[in-house]
């Protein structure tokens, strides 16, 4: 073998661990869209805040809600993944009602776990199944629900190199706690469709349908979020602005638009 030819396959070998792992490392825009994503194979902790008003019967209520939303994926073995979700918010109110006044703490925490395939299945659609929780964590009487629920939870996601469409269902029943406050029943149902750009902004429509089976009564919130993914300090971080606007609530619930801002870290792992 002449130096020539010695020289380029050592630099080929020297080279070959980075050209791999670029190789499959994803793209910006590919971690964008997993940031939608309610099955993606990432940890990601997202904190999200709306702001809601005309709230109560005088329509002069209003409510902040910081929501952190941490979504942690477990592999089980190299087929299954068992994905953590949880919802635990801090809110601050005034004026819900006429003798509510203000009150500020923390609310009801909800956990979910999926249990999703990591590769896709027939006709590239992601599909994940378990149980989610409702524990009565509010620190005020007006911020719980004061009731411990359970029911199954579902999710079916469809990707392509740029768009992202799925929906997450979950239903659930209240089975013990403060049996003079209202008995849960109800259905969530959260469609969504996202795009997203080469340059990793993702712009996504989304809705958190409720329907309280015991009050008879639709909570439709519609979503519309533009978010851009970031590189700060070596970290992978997106930010992310948009507005909800209230289609069907109650007569003493929120109303009209409300901003909601979003700002999340990511964390990839081996086979995200």
């Amino acid at each position: 073998m002449s130096t020539r030819a010695f020289n380029k396959l050592f630099i080929l070998l020297s080279l070959w661990p980075l050209l791999a792992s670029a190789s499959f490392y994803p793209t910006a825009s590919q971690i964008s869209q997993k940031l939608i994503d309610p099955l993606a194979n990432v940890v990601k902790f997202p904190v999200e805040v709306d702001y809601e008003h005309k709230i109560g019967i005088l329509d002069d209520g209003s409510r902040w809600t910081l929501n952190f939303k941490p979504h942690i994926p477990i592999d089980y073995d190299e087929h299954w993944l068992i994905i953590a979700q949880t919802k635990f918010p801090v809110i601050h109110q005034e004026d819900i009602n006429p003798i509510s006044q203000t009150q500020t703490g923390f609310g009801d925490l909800e956990q979910r776990f999926l249990i999703s395939r990591i590769d896709p299945g027939w006709w590239g659609l992601q599909w994940g199944a378990g149980p989610t929780f409702l524990f009565p964590s509010g620190t005020d009487t007006r911020l719980t629900r004061d009731r411990w629920a359970i029911g199954p939870s579902a999710a079916v996601v469809h990707s392509s190199e740029a768009w992202i469409t799925g929906i997450h269902v979950q239903h659930l029943w209240s089975f013990a706690g403060n049996q003079q406050r209202s008995a849960i029943n109800e259905t969530s149902i959260e469609p969504f469709v996202g795009y997203t750009t080469p340059t990793a902004w993702t712009y996504m429509v989304n809705t958190e349908a409720r329907y309280d089976w015991v009050a008879q009564q639709w909570f439709t919130p519609l979503h519309v979020m533009a978010q851009k993914l970031i590189t700060l300090g070596g970290a992978e971080i997106s930010l992310g602005a948009g507005f909800r606007y209230w289609l069907e609530s109650p007569r003493s619930g929120a109303k009209d638009f409300g901003p909601r801002l979003n700002i999340t870290l990511v964390l990839l792992r081996e086979n995200s």
